[in-house]
């Protein structure tokens, strides 16, 4: 994270990782971004930037994890269907 709390962008840690743009609100934690993601990443047919919403997390109790968000998938086929996973941020 930068200093106006844009999320950096690194190398993917292994490869096959997508590489994303997000930034953090600097008021509530409040974590948004999106993904392009190719259709050889699911079974299902991608249409298009996958959305990402979370939060950061300040409590010692959650260890290693400073985050958590939720990716909404949009899918080609009937208009608006969508599959959701998530992703953990870490130190």
């Amino acid at each position: 994270m930068d200093n106006s709390f844009n999320l950096a962008a690194s190398a993917p840690v292994a490869a096959g990782l997508l590489q994303w743009k997000g930034k953090v609100a600097s008021r509530d934690g409040a974590v948004t971004g999106s993904f392009v993601m190719p259709d050889s990443t699911l079974t299902l047919s991608v249409a298009g930037k996958a959305i990402a919403s979370g939060v950061l997390v300040l409590e010692e109790r959650w260890g290693s994890v400073t985050g958590c968000c939720l990716i909404q998938v949009p899918l080609s086929g009937a208009k608006g269907q969508f599959i959701t996973t998530a992703f953990v941020l870490g130190k």
